[in-house]
C-alpha cells in the first residue's frame, strides 16, 4: 500500500476543516431559528451576544470569502486575464491567474488584492445603515461584522501568509518575488490602516455610539444615572456613587469606563463593602463563579451585617447562585439553608433550593417543597447569566450600614 503523500493529507485535512464548519455553520442556523424571539429583544443576553459572535465566523466569514473570491476573478477576466480557483473552502481560497505577463507591477498587485478592496469597500458602504439606528441586535450583528472581517483582514491573514500557512492574495504576495519589493510598503500601509482603525474604533465616542445601538436599554439607564448624580448635591466621588456607575458602564458594554470605576473604588475604598459587593457582582458576570462566591460570603460574614438578616440571607443566595453556576449543586444547597436560617421568606434561596434538589435527583424531597415558587419566579432566567439579585436595592442596604 503506497503512503500518504503530503498534499494528499493536506486535502484530507481541509476536507475535514469544511466538513466541521458545514456542520457548524448549519447548528448556527438552527440555533438562531431556536432563539429568534430572544435575538429581537430590545436587551440582548450574553448568550444571544454569543450566538451573534457565531453568525459572524461560521455563516457571514464564509459569505465574505466567497465575495472576496469572485470579485478577484472578476476583476482579473476585467483586465484580460483569466483567475481558476485551484484551491476553494469556506475559510480559504486559493487562485492562479493566467495571462498576466504583460501586466505591471501595479496591474498584479491589484489583480491579487481586489478581492480585499471590494470587500472593504462594501464594509464601508455599510456603515452608513448604522445611522439608521437598526435593532440592536442587527446593529451588534454589525458591529461584530465589521469589526471582525477588518481585524482578520489587516492582521491574521498578512501574518500567516509571511509564515505561509495560510491562502489567498497574501500568499502570493509573500511567495511571488517580482512583487516583493512592494509588499514591505503594502504591509506598511495595512499596519497604517489597522492602527487607524483601531484608534477610532477604541474613542470614547465611538464606543459609547455603539453602545447607544447594540444595549440602548442599558445606556439610557446609565444616561439618566450620571444626569442624576450631576443635578444631585451628592458628591460623584462617593463609593455609592462609583460603585452604581462602574456597575452600569459594565451593563452598557462600555468595559474600560466600568474597569477604571472599580480600579478607583479599590483604590480609594479597598475595605468597603461597596468594593466587595461591585468585585462580586462583575465576576459572576464574567462567569468567576468561584471568586464572586468568595467575595459575596466574604461580605455575608462581615460583622457590619450581624443585625442585617435580609440583606446577609440575600448575599448567601447570590452565593449559593454562583456555586449552583459552577455546577456544584450541593454546596448551593448548604448555602441556600444557610440564607434560609437568616430570613425564611428569601425567595432566591427558596427557588435555588428546589433547583439543587431537582439537580440532586432528590424528588421525595422536592415534592414536599413550596412548588408554587417555580411560577413566582421566571424559570427561563439564567443562573449563569446575570446575578440574581436586585444591584440597587443591595446597594441602598449597604448605605444604610456605611455612612459617607
Amino acid at each position: 500500500m503506497a503512503s500518504m503523500s503530503v498534499q494528499d493529507l493536506t486535502n484530507y485535512l481541509l476536507f475535514a476543516v469544511n466538513l466541521v464548519a458545514s456542520g457548524l455553520a448549519v447548528t448556527t442556523l438552527y440555533k438562531v431559528f431556536g432563539n429568534r424571539h430572544a435575538l429581537c429583544s430590545e436587551n440582548l443576553s450574553q448568550d444571544s451576544r454569543r450566538l451573534l459572535w457565531r453568525v459572524v465566523f461560521f455563516l457571514i466569514f464564509p459569505l465574505s470569502n466567497l465575495l472576496k473570491a469572485y470579485a478577484t476573478q472578476s476583476v482579473v477576466r476585467a483586465m484580460g486575464g483569466e483567475a481558476k480557483f485551484s484551491c476553494w473552502g469556506l475559510y480559504y481560497y486559493l487562485i492562479d491567474i493566467e495571462g498576466a505577463q504583460g501586466w505591471s507591477t501595479g496591474q498584479s498587485l491589484f489583480a491579487l488584492l481586489s478581492g480585499e478592496i471590494v470587500l472593504f469597500a462594501f464594509l464601508l458602504a455599510l456603515l452608513p445603515v448604522f445611522l439608521l439606528r437598526p435593532n440592536p441586535w442587527f446593529s451588534t450583528l454589525m458591529g461584530y461584522g465589521v469589526a471582525f472581517l477588518f481585524a482578520y483582514s489587516l492582521i491574521c491573514i498578512p501574518v500567516l501568509s509571511a509564515l505561509g500557512v495560510t491562502f489567498g492574495p497574501w500568499s502570493e504576495l509573500a511567495s511571488s518575488m517580482h512583487l516583493k519589493s512592494k509588499t514591505a510598503i503594502l504591509l506598511g500601509l495595512n499596519a497604517s490602516m489597522l492602527f487607524l482603525l483601531l484608534a477610532i474604533a477604541n474613542t470614547r465616542a465611538v464606543r459609547s455610539w455603539f453602545s447607544q445601538l447594540s444595549r440602548p436599554i442599558a445606556n439610557q439607564r446609565l444616561q439618566e444615572a450620571v444626569a442624576s448624580i450631576e443635578s444631585s448635591n451628592v458628591s460623584a466621588d462617593s463609593p455609592n456613587n462609583i460603585c452604581r456607575l462602574a456597575h452600569l458602564y459594565h451593563l452598557a458594554g462600555l468595559t474600560k469606563e466600568s474597569q477604571a470605576h472599580l480600579k478607583r473604588l479599590n483604590s480609594e475604598h479597598g475595605t468597603s463593602l461597596y468594593t466587595a459587593f461591585l468585585n462580586a457582582t462583575l465576576a459572576y458576570h464574567l462567569k468567576k463563579f468561584d471568586y464572586a462566591r468568595k467575595e459575596f460570603l466574604n461580605i455575608a460574614n462581615s460583622p457590619d451585617l450581624v443585625s442585617e438578616n435580609k440583606l446577609k440571607a440575600d448575599l448567601l443566595a447570590a452565593a449559593s447562585c454562583a456555586s449552583f453556576a459552577q455546577g456544584k449543586a450541593r454546596s448551593a444547597f448548604r448555602l441556600c439553608l444557610k440564607a434560609l436560617q437568616e430570613d425564611r421568606t428569601c425567595l432566591l434561596a427558596q427557588l435555588i433550593k428546589v433547583d439543587t434538589l431537582l439537580a440532586t435527583g432528590k424528588f421525595s424531597r422536592l415534592e414536599m417543597e413550596n412548588n408554587t415558587l417555580l411560577y413566582e419566579v421566571d424559570p427561563q432566567k439564567a443562573l449563569d447569566e446575570i446575578v440574581p439579585l436586585d444591584f440597587n436595592k443591595t446597594i441602598d442596604a449597604i448605605a444604610r450600614i456605611e455612612k459617607y
